[in-house]
C-alpha cells in the first residue's frame, strides 16, 4: 500500500498555500472517484462456504476498502449469472423459497450476496469464488499499490482538478482545473480499457463488417 503523503510533493507545488490536510483529502477523494469510474481495483475474495438453506452471504472485503460492484461469482466449474429480482421472478415462480443448485445472484442488501435458488444439497465443501471492484474508504490513509503505481497520474490529475476548482481560494483556477480534468479523463479512459481486457492483449480475431447491401 502507498501512503497518501507520497502524493503530496507532486501536488503542493501547483496549489501553493493549500493546507496539507486539504490536499490529503483531495487525494483520497480522487482515488475513490477513479476507482468508481474505472473499476481498476479488482480483487478475488477469500472463498465463501455455501450451506444448505442459507441464501444470503456477507462479503468479507479487504481492510480499508469499500465495494463498488460484484463483478463475477463462481461455483466450482460454473459461473453464476447476475439477475435482478424481477428477472428471477420470471424464472422461478416461487423465487423467494425455491431451492436447488445456485444459478443466479444479486445484492438485495449492499455488501451481501443473495443466491437463487436457495442452496440445497450443497455438499460439505461447496465454496463460491467472488471477484469484486473496490475503492478506498473515505477514511483511508493508504492507496493500493496497483492504483498508486500504475495509475498514479490519474489520481494526481483528479486531485489537482478538484483542488483548483474550489471557489475563492488562493490556489483556485478554473482554467487549470479544466486542464487537469482533461488529463484525468485521458488516464481514466486508459484504465477503463485496461480493465475490460483484464490487463492483457486481446487474442480475438477481428472480422470486417460490410455496411449496406
Amino acid at each position: 500500500m502507498a501512503a497518501i503523503d507520497d502524493f503530496l510533493p507532486d501536488i503542493m507545488a501547483d496549489v501553493e498555500s493549500c493546507p496539507e490536510f486539504t490536499v490529503r483529502r483531495a487525494v483520497v477523494q480522487a482515488a475513490i472517484k477513479f476507482c468508481e469510474d474505472t473499476q481498476a481495483w479488482m480483487e478475488w475474495l477469500d472463498p465463501i462456504l455455501v450451506f444448505d438453506n442459507k441464501a444470503v452471504y456477507e462479503l468479507d472485503l479487504p481492510t480499508g476498502a469499500d465495494l463498488v460492484m460484484v463483478r463475477e461469482v463462481w461455483a466450482p466449474g460454473v459461473e453464476l449469472t447476475a439477475k435482478t429480482v424481477p428477472e428471477i421472478s420470471r424464472i422461478f415462480a416461487a423465487w423467494q423459497t425455491a431451492t436447488g443448485a445456485p444459478r443466479f445472484y444479486n445484492m438485495v442488501t449492499w455488501g451481501e450476496l443473495r443466491l437463487y435458488p436457495i442452496p440445497l444439497n450443497a455438499g460439505a465443501d461447496l465454496a463460491l469464488t467472488v471477484r469484486v471492484a473496490l475503492k478506498p474508504k473515505a477514511t483511508a490513509t493508504t492507496i493500493p499499490d496497483a492504483i498508486a503505481s500504475r495509475w498514479r497520474r490519474a489520481v494526481l490529475e483528479r486531485a489537482k482538478a478538484d483542488l483548483m476548482a474550489m471557489p475563492s481560494k488562493a490556489w483556485s483556477s478554473a482554467e487549470q482545473a479544466g486542464y487537469h480534468e482533461t488529463l484525468y479523463v485521458t488516464e481514466r479512459d486508459k484504465a477503463s480499457a485496461d480493465r475490460l481486457n483484464d490487463g492483457v492483449s486481446g487474442t480475438g480475431t477481428v472480422y470486417s463488417v460490410r455496411f449496406g447491401r
